[in-house]
């Protein structure tokens, strides 16, 4: 018979079937580009090669950094480039944000985490001296996209100009040599291979705003199961329920899990975030209560004390909303017969 054991790791709960770790030790492991489909818990910082992308174009570009520069203009008293070792010089920070796509569904997998560093973008609005009247601060990209946040936005010193992830140049697909990051917005909002920055005095609308996707583009409350797999096969015996939860700047305070469609609900252990931006993994025990097919369900409640909404909206335009699930089935572990 499967034995389980059940410890923790660096503060995380995990659970072991004989040689079998359902719940990696995070960062240990080479992740597969689904976490989902294999029922792991992700790392809680995501590799760079493993981390989402999402781009409107067939070919991104690729941009020189020996040549590039960046331009702040717009509604400013002294416009003025910057070339990549300009910016690099200029002091700078690190911050670990979690990315969602926008069009990320309920329960997907478009949302990572990184480390990453660059300047305030605050700064570079302050070299520059904004006129009176800003409203938006607009973001220009080498390939033709753009998009806006709001000046109070701006101005907080989490915004970054960055031009590094996980301790290494920014790759291509993210945005090379420089993108923006401005946490607890969409990933709309952080434009890649970024050209120019032009404080505006009017709401800006970008590429998606003016197809029909949201203007303000807050990352909504959201949380996934990852562990176990939808349409896994468990024995039964007490083994571990995990995933992930985020609401951008908000934080998470609860996340609780339900195998009743929702009459009860059991609170999950958080591992605490490594910054005020990122999501949070959490783990609870659960047993399957008898053969045949369990539904779990997930809901967190963000740090503002509102509980994630179950009512069901498609991505567009502000982001979906809902409970996850996942159904799996029991069954009792085979009798040795020998």
């Amino acid at each position: 018979m499967l034995r389980r054991a059940l410890f923790w790791v660096g503060g995380l709960a995990v659970a072991s079937y004989g040689a079998k770790l359902v719940l990696d030790v995070i960062g240990a492991a080479t992740p597969s580009k689904s976490f989902l489909s294999r029922g792991q818990m992700p790392p809680e910082v995501t590799p760079n090669d493993r981390f989402y992308t999402v781009s409107k174009n067939i070919v991104d570009p690729t941009v020189d950094a020996s040549t590039w520069t960046l331009e702040v203009a717009g509604l400013v008293e002294s416009p003025y480039k910057l070339t990549l070792p300009e910016l690099q010089a200029l002091p700078s920070r690190t911050q670990y944000v979690t990315l969602e796509c926008i069009s990320n569904p309920v329960g997907g997998d478009l949302m990572s985490n990184a480390l990453w560093r660059g300047v305030p973008l605050r700064d570079l609005l302050d070299r520059a001296k904004l006129k009176p009247g800003v409203v938006d601060v607009a973001c220009f990209s080498d390939d033709g996209y753009s998009d806006s946040i709001p000046l109070s936005l701006a101005l907080n010193s989490d915004v970054l100009v960055a031009y590094e992830m996980n301790g290494e140049p920014l790759p291509r697909e993210h945005g090379a040599p420089a993108r923006l990051l401005a946490p607890g917005k969409y990933g709309v909002k952080h434009v890649k291979w970024l050209t120019r920055i032009a404080p505006v005095d009017k709401a800006y609308s970008g590429y998606w705003q003016v197809r029909g996707w949201s203007h303000n583009a807050e990352v909504r409350t959201t949380s996934r199961i990852d562990v176990p797999a939808q349409g896994a096969t468990l024995p039964l015996e007490e083994g571990l329920v995990g995933g992930v939860a985020f609401a951008g700047a908000r934080g998470i305070r609860r996340v609780e899990v339900s195998a009743d469609r929702g009459r009860t609900w059991r609170e999950a252990f958080l591992k605490p975030a490594l910054s005020p931006y990122t999501w949070m993994l959490w783990t609870t025990p659960w047993r399957p209560p008898g053969n045949g097919s369990h539904t779990v369900l997930v809901r967190a409640t963000d740090g503002t004390g509102e509980v994630q909404t179950a009512v069901v909206e498609d991505s567009l335009p502000d982001g979906a909303t809902g409970w996850h699930e996942v159904t799996v089935s029991a069954q009792n572990a085979p009798q040795d017969t020998g």
